[in-house]
């Protein structure tokens, strides 16, 4: 499975005796060879979480570290105590071949050096991003050339990013920016050939609403979105549970209504009762769509 890692926040502060600390903790070493990330933990599973949000913090634009390094005496005995603090984005690919080179452990923590070849993961991201040479956008009717942007745009997307991940690398990627240009350009151009009429019940009034604002609104042809809202209720859970699936359906504005795209965003919440766990699902519907269309309509190929 590959493992792609999310956005998330770590937060970790924990003691460590002077003479118990590595040196590799205190001074992270330098490899030409791997991208080296240091962790600190609880446990095993705590500091591995650290070192890979490390590694990814080397990978990517939109992630922010900071590690501080704290020292008090007590009866002569100087105690270490590190809070790192970490904001991480997602990458668009998988962290595979990471390898532990070295680890230490005491009786309150656990330290951990990870490291991936980078010979391995420039390797992985040129394989992704052949998928260019493969990607021809649609010449023919408005509604088919937005379908086709709608459908590859996270794939674009991930593929920019991944780019400037191998200019990072000092990888030539000219190539790769010559295939991706033109259809960034097209999909620019394709969400703009159409209106999108929004067709929800009273329930989705807000989300309605807020779905227009983000949509296209300008184009000459009319494609219909149907919104229809499900629930699913957790019965073992000790409060009321609810999960919300919001079913988005492009269709054709007359009969018979073909079907051209179809999404789903979900929300799960739990409160004091069913009415109120509802509630709050929606509103985090209706937060996710306020978002550009970018983030919540687009499909991974």
């Amino acid at each position: 499975m590959m493992l792609r890692v999310i956005a998330c926040v770590l937060a970790i502060s924990l003691p460590l005796t002077v003479n118990a600390t590595p040196e590799w903790v205190l001074n992270p070493p330098q490899n030409e060879e791997y991208i080296l990330g240091v962790g600190v933990g609880s446990d095993r599973a705590e500091a591995k979480s650290a070192a890979l949000s490390e590694i990814v913090s080397q990978l990517s634009i939109d992630f922010s570290v900071k590690q501080v390094q704290l020292i008090s005496a007590n009866d002569a005995v100087a105690d270490v105590r590190f809070k790192q603090s970490s904001q991480m984005s997602s990458i668009p690919f998988s962290l595979e071949g990471i390898e532990e080179l070295n680890s230490a452990k005491d009786e309150q923590q656990f330290a951990l050096l990870l490291g991936i070849k980078k010979t391995t993961l420039i390797a992985g991201l040129h394989n992704r991003l052949t998928i260019l040479s493969r990607l021809s956008p649609v010449k023919q009717n408005p509604n088919k050339r937005f379908i086709w942007a709608l459908s590859y745009g996270q794939e674009l997307d991930d593929a920019n990013r991944r780019i400037r991940v191998l200019d990072l690398l000092g990888e030539d990627t000219s190539s790769y920016v010559a295939l991706l240009t033109p259809l960034l350009k097209e999909r620019r151009t394709a969400l703009d050939l159409v209106t999108l009429r929004v067709i929800a019940s009273q329930e989705l009034a807000p989300i309605k609403s807020s779905i227009l604002k983000s949509l296209p609104q300008t184009g000459e042809s009319v494609l219909w979105l149907k919104a229809n809202l499900t629930w699913k209720y957790d019965k073992q859970s000790v409060k009321p549970k609810v999960l919300a699936n919001l079913h988005l359906t492009i269709t054709e504005p007359e009969p018979p209504f073909k079907e051209l795209y179809r999404h789903t965003l979900t929300a799960q919440a739990t409160a004091s009762s069913v009415k109120k766990a509802k509630q709050s699902a929606i509103d985090q519907l209706q937060t996710q769509v306020k978002s550009p269309i970018s983030q919540w309509m687009l499909d991974s190929h």
